[in-house]
């Protein structure tokens, strides 16, 4: 449901401003935090876990002058609903998606991705391919993702989520995170590049309604990755136009992952920079943004 006053009262004051920066659009039955900027042509900007849209604010304040940017909180992430009876399966999630496009009345747009986003991109790939999505995709342009999680450096919770053994394990410590063991991992992962202000408010946004409660449930996407590869790979090797832009020094989303999609993509545009982790479209926007305005046939320039 969409946020109640008393949920609104609770909210420090940046992420209240991030909420009314916003809207709630009631999808599946479930209530999506939806913000659409700008006008002209339809880019459609997917976030990573366990973030929200938030990360794409910067992007879009760099691009919001030359095309209609829409970015949205998935399923059980951000200012989202985050309910128990919800499979978190990137299935269900691209339903939601297409759902959504459908409510925007979009047909057509540019698609951006990053992280977990990145595997939801590639399902609306392979059903652009099939014909059985509700708007053409444009363009794909890919950003640091454990597409191929085989290759990937989860942390050590992640990494005894994706297994049934310690799959229990995972659950009970997923259950005892506590915001300041958010915001160091947080830092770890963005080699310090954000301000605690930053982390904080992303913090607050991944506590919203109890995400660390859905955890487990969130981190069936890994499997995903396995189960659906020859599909999902296969996607991004049978579209045009990608680009695939890759921060080098990511320590979760290695740089192996990128340099091995670049072998098995010959159709994709590939570059890498230095310096940034895990979440480059927070870290360093006018990059990232340049990156989309070439995928998309922008003009901008981060004049770097």
């Amino acid at each position: 449901m969409k946020p109640t006053p008393e949920d609104k009262e609770k909210l420090s004051a940046p992420a209240q401003e991030w909420l009314e920066s916003g809207t709630h659009i009631e999808i599946e039955k479930r209530s999506i935090f939806v913000t659409d900027r700008g006008e002209g042509i339809p880019i459609l900007l997917i976030h990573g876990h366990p973030s929200s849209c938030l990360d794409w604010k910067g992007v879009c304040d760099r691009l919001e002058s030359q095309a209609r940017l829409v970015a949205f909180d998935m399923v059980g992430w951000g200012l989202s609903d985050k309910p128990a009876s919800f499979s978190y399966s990137l299935m269900q999630q691209a339903d939601v998606v297409d759902a959504l496009m459908k409510t925007l009345g979009i047909k057509e747009a540019h698609v951006v991705s990053h992280d977990l986003g990145t595997s939801l991109h590639t399902e609306l790939l392979a059903r652009d391919l099939e014909r059985e999505l509700s708007f053409k995709v444009l363009s794909s342009q890919f950003f640091n993702g454990s597409i191929l999680q085989w290759l990937s450096n989860e942390p050590g919770t992640m990494n005894r989520a994706q297994s049934n053994k310690t799959l229990f394990q995972a659950m009970e410590e997923f259950v005892q995170v506590t915001p300041e063991a958010f915001v160091e991992g947080f830092k770890m992962a963005t080699l310090g590049n954000l301000s605690v202000e930053d982390m904080q408010l992303r913090s607050e946004l991944f506590f919203y309604k109890d995400q660390h409660l859905r955890l487990a449930a969130q981190s069936g996407y890994m499997r995903e990755r396995y189960v659906h590869r020859d599909r999902w790979v296969g996607a991004m090797q049978k579209s045009n136009p990608v680009r695939i832009a890759w921060a080098k020094d990511d320590p979760v989303a290695v740089v192996a992952i990128g340099r091995e999609l670049e072998k098995q993509c010959p159709n994709a545009t590939y570059v890498e920079w230095g310096g940034i982790g895990h979440f480059p479209n927070a870290e360093d926007p006018d990059f990232v943004a340049e990156q989309v305005a070439l995928s998309a046939g922008l003009s901008y320039s981060a004049n770097k």
